[in-house]
């Protein structure tokens, strides 16, 4: 028990000197307290001020932010630019095209033409050579020479100019398909008579 009255009574000296001490605000007085106010005051200007700081130094961000979104704008509108030709490139050339076409037509009504190909070079002429055809049976017949058909009816002649060297005839069915060859300035005779 007197181990509890000891605890009480510790207990109740301890409360009394917390109780009796007197708090800081109240050693100071009422000044004091003037003081804290005025100091909170001045500490809520100072905010104040800097807040207003702050806000006029983000003021740029935001025109930063336009002129990004400005410059992306800008950009698009250069590209899709840069993939078509400017009108004025556009009339440099519609202006080159009409030149050209009156320079063309001027060349084509003045009469004078230029060929782009040179004059052929003198050459000898070819050799030529004469195939006679004749045609003595009492029927009509159809000689080929060269791929070309001749008919001829019962005693007609008639006198093909060929180049000189081979040939290809052939009397449609008589006889088949022959080849022969004649020298320049000769004549070759093909001759159609009754068979005995």
């Amino acid at each position: 028990m007197l181990r509890t009255w000891k605890l009480i009574g510790c207990n109740t000296i301890l409360t009394t000197a917390l109780v009796a001490a007197p708090s800081p605000a109240q050693t100071d007085g009422p000044a004091s307290l003037t003081q804290k106010v005025d100091d909170i005051q001045k500490t809520l200007g100072e905010m104040r001020k800097e807040l207003g700081e702050l806000k006029t130094a983000m003021a740029p961000l935001a025109n930063i932010q336009k002129g990004i979104e400005d410059l992306a704008a800008n950009l698009k509108l250069k590209t899709e630019a840069a993939k078509f030709p400017s009108t004025d490139d556009l009339r440099d050339q519609i202006s080159g095209l009409k030149t050209a076409m009156q320079e063309l037509r001027d060349r084509l009504s003045d009469g004078t033409r230029i060929s782009g190909f040179r004059p052929p070079e003198a050459s000898a002429p070819a050799p030529t050579a004469r195939i006679e055809l004749s045609n003595t049976y009492d029927r009509e017949a159809s000689i080929v020479v060269n791929g070309l058909s001749y008919r001829l009816l019962p005693g007609d002649r008639v006198v093909v100019p060929i180049a000189a060297g081979t040939f290809t005839y052939e009397v449609l069915n008589v006889t088949p398909l022959r080849t022969r060859s004649v020298a320049a300035n000769s004549i070759f005779t093909i001759q159609v008579h009754p068979q005995s």
